[in-house]
């Protein structure tokens, strides 16, 4: 495993591409924005200490930065290269892998992975990091001939490597903030909200790009503090529906909109009132990402934004949907 080699301004650029996903969806109050920075400063002051080639002092900053933001993926990333660094195997690979479920289309944590599951001789898993990394956008092409070398390839490999990409864009909860509430009564759609499908923000703004690091998601104070109850959950439905697209065989996840065939967006119309469980109704769209074009749109109906599990089984539902329509375009195109 080779020594640490990402500098300080790589670091900020992969900070502000994770400010991103949780500048969309994360909007907490004021004490939670406290304890988020702290776990940020907490992270660099890691990073710092394995930089100078110090990795058993800055994972212990990185642990601690972990259990006061456990949603942090950079910190699991650079948790799992102080590991790898004291031969920590088993444990470099799961933080590497947990990075990558956080934020999925994260391909460098896909490749480190892989990297790791090889020298554990975890060959499966070493193949199955290798492809998500390659279909992030990673040259894994000397991966796949050492692996190749040692086992035999999926079945499904060429499937998977030639999928369309798909990139998590963001969450429009427009039609949530226009409501004087968050909260509607009786479990009805509230009158006010957009129930048109139309996305009310743009999907492409404020998008990772090649050359773009850092994007905000303008919804004020007021719309912070409405969100504010429903933000973790919110952050799960955007992390599952990643999670979801990664597994399937149709499509591959990415982290940039320049490396995308199409962009996922979420459109929010409305969430059902506390206590749990809670519903979320709205849209499920993907855009073209060359013509920046809606392609395809489905209702959205999520049965409880509060329980993992039933967001796991909705979302597995809504990509076996997507999966569909992506057999019948091919089949259309074949004509």
């Amino acid at each position: 495993m080779s020594q640490i080699s990402v500098s300080r301004f790589r670091f900020h650029i992969l900070l502000s591409s994770l400010l991103l996903v949780l500048s969309i969806v994360w909007l907490a109050p004021t004490p939670a924005l406290a304890a988020q920075q702290e776990a940020l400063e907490m992270m660099q002051q890691g990073f710092d200490k394995i930089q100078a080639g110090n990795a058993e002092d800055g994972l212990r900053d990185l642990e601690k930065a972990i259990e006061e933001e456990p949603k942090l993926a950079q910190a699991h990333f650079y948790a799992g290269q102080a590991s790898a660094q004291l031969q920590r195997w088993q444990a470099a690979y799961d933080y590497f892998v947990e990075a990558a479920d956080l934020l999925p289309g994260f391909g460098e944590a896909h490749m480190q992975a892989c990297r790791v599951a090889y020298t554990l001789e975890k060959f499966d898993d070493s193949w199955e990091q290798a492809i998500l990394a390659s279909q992030a956008g990673m040259d894994m092409q000397d991966a796949f001939q050492g692996l190749e070398a040692r086992t035999t390839p999926p079945q499904d490999l060429s499937q998977r490597l030639g999928a369309p990409r798909v990139l998590i864009g963001n969450i429009d909860t427009s039609a949530i903030l226009q409501q004087g509430t968050l909260l509607a009564s009786g479990g009805n759609f509230n009158p006010g909200a957009d129930q048109s499908g139309v996305a009310s923000a743009d999907p492409f703004a404020g998008l990772i790009t090649a050359s773009s690091s850092l994007a905000r998601a303008d919804l004020g104070q007021g719309g912070a503090a409405q969100l504010s109850e429903v933000q973790g959950d919110l952050f799960e439905v955007r992390r599952r529906f990643g999670l979801e697209l990664a597994s399937s065989s149709a499509f591959g996840v990415v982290p940039r909109v320049d490396i995308a065939q199409y962009v996922l967006f979420i459109k929010v119309d409305f969430i059902g009132a506390a206590p749990p469980p809670r519903n979320l109704r709205g849209f499920v769209k993907l855009f073209d990402a060359a013509s920046e074009e809606e392609v395809y749109s489905r209702p959205l109906e999520l049965r409880n934004i509060t329980s993992v599990s039933d967001v796991r089984n909705d979302v597995a539902r809504y990509v076996a949907y997507m999966e569909e329509w992506l057999r019948e375009r091919e089949r259309e195109g074949a004509r």
